[in-house]
């Protein structure tokens, strides 16, 4: 159990670069090393309280992140693999999207510059 908690605990601080708050790193952190987990057990082997585990596994799946299987007590899956690819297509599309604004800020700062330099030369 002390080896299975210190695995959530390690998964959880690398989890947390992927801008996921502390409830999303933890809970995915714990269905990741658990395979498949109850809310009780995810609970019980994080920081989040019962009553924020299935909002936070609901934020989760919403992500794509976490699959719920929709028995009593409903079960929660990762494939960490999956979870893995999934976080950095993310930070790859944000990345992308700096990219692009980036050209857009470029561009604009030229623009701004021209029009400044045309000012001061009249």
């Amino acid at each position: 159990m002390a080896i299975q908690i210190r695995a959530i605990e390690e998964l959880y601080v690398y989890l947390k670069q992927f801008g996921l708050t502390d409830y999303q790193a933890q809970g995915t952190a714990a269905v990741m090393i658990l395979g498949k987990a109850t809310a009780r057990e995810v609970s019980k082997n994080t920081n989040i309280q019962m009553k924020h585990v299935h909002r936070t596994m609901q934020e989760l799946g919403y992500f794509g992140l976490i699959e719920t299987i929709e028995t009593r007590p409903m079960l929660y899956i990762a494939k960490p693999d999956e979870v893995l690819e999934r976080l950095i297509g993310m930070k790859e599309e944000k990345l992308e999207k700096l990219q692009s604004k980036r050209e857009d800020l470029l561009g604009t700062i030229e623009d701004y510059q021209s029009s400044v330099k045309l000012t001061i030369e009249v």
